[in-house]
């Protein structure tokens, strides 16, 4: 005080240099939030924590999205590996990555919008069951469970702490009884480790009668996903005409990405419960079987025992509804009004 007394040209300049850097940090603090709002809370909001979510509000996205840290990658950086320790969620916001077994097979390539993670920051797995690498330069946001909670006290946010505390709840009792997997005629034991994992990282959905499953197809962010119907029965129409496709029920396998591919829909028909599991979360789960240190030949490491009678399962009603839908589609066409009449 004395100095800035003693010398007020230096006073001056040193106020006037305040100002300025302090409106020049309001303005970055603008264009970040702005930067974040456009282009970070979309993919926020589509992560499927949030997504399954269905009391989170606006402002608790992005809320959640401030919390998170933004981090830059180089192609070839592991983002994190098999067997670290695990509380944080990772959504992909630039460039492309590749998720990988603990044997190193590769088991996709994501991009924007893809996140890894949501059972650690629910505190379900405490362990990374897989490695994520990055296969291009790019950007990835984390949030980490610690965030999450610290945002999750706020009390205008009871409602989402309520939904989240719900999902870690229903989570745990997938993971007892073993479902999705116990569901389909594989012969699975409840107790089986990998089951329970894939448990863990399974979508409950409730089916009302004549309500619509809209499937995911094969191009979204987290790519491929699997639907298990555990009870109930649904139909397959296509969408807009309602044609009747064939009816599915309790115990079978539901290939999203097949019936999305034909713009087909999913209609209850009775009150009816499903599971949606990303595939690669599944060969994730399912590689966990092999024992460490124990050695394994071949061009592909060993999977659980159920795996490959699922992958065959799968096979199998993929055949058939393509046939399906090839015929109803067929007599779409001849239903159609010819452009020669």
């Amino acid at each position: 005080v004395a100095a800035c007394r003693a010398f007020p040209e230096v006073r001056e300049r040193l106020i006037e240099l305040f100002i300025t850097r302090s409106e020049k940090n309001r303005h970055m603090a603008s264009e970040r939030k702005r930067w974040l709002r456009e282009n970070v809370t979309p993919l926020v909001d589509h992560a499927s924590l949030f997504n399954m979510c269905s009391q989170s509000s606006q402002s608790f996205v992005e809320a959640a999205t401030e919390s998170c840290r933004l981090q830059k990658f180089k192609a070839g950086t592991k983002i994190f590996e098999v067997g670290e320790e695990a509380d944080t969620m990772v959504i992909v916001i630039e460039g492309a990555v590749e998720l990988q077994t603990k044997h190193g097979e590769i088991v996709g390539r994501f991009g924007p919008g893809a996140s890894f993670g949501e059972v650690a920051v629910l505190g379900l797995l405490d362990i990374r069951p897989s490695t994520l690498r990055a296969k291009t330069a790019g950007k990835f946001v984390e949030l980490s469970a610690e965030a999450l909670r610290s945002l999750l006290q706020d009390p205008q946010f009871e409602d989402v702490r309520d939904s989240i505390d719900f999902l870690r709840k229903e989570r745990r009792e997938q993971g007892n009884m073993g479902l999705p997997m116990c569901a389909l005629p594989l012969h699975v034991n409840p107790g089986d480790a990998c089951a329970r994992m894939a448990a863990l990282t399974a979508t409950r959905l409730l089916i009302p009668p004549n309500s619509v499953w809209h499937p995911l197809p094969d191009s979204c962010p987290d790519g491929p996903h699997l639907g298990i119907l555990s009870r109930g029965r649904v139909r397959l129409q296509i969408t807009g005409t309602r044609r009747w496709v064939t009816r599915l029920s309790s115990g079978s396998l539901v290939p999203e990405g097949l019936i999305a591919e034909y713009r087909a829909e999913i209609r209850g028909e009775v009150s009816s419960e499903a599971y949606r599991l990303r595939q690669s979360d599944l060969v994730v789960a399912a590689s966990t079987s092999m024992q460490e240190g124990r050695a394994w030949s071949g061009s592909k490491p060993p999977m659980q025992d159920w795996y490959d009678r699922c992958r065959l399962l799968e096979n199998d009603i993929c055949t058939h509804l393509r046939a399906r839908f090839e015929v109803a589609r067929g007599a779409e066409e001849a239903s159609m009004p010819s452009c020669w009449a």
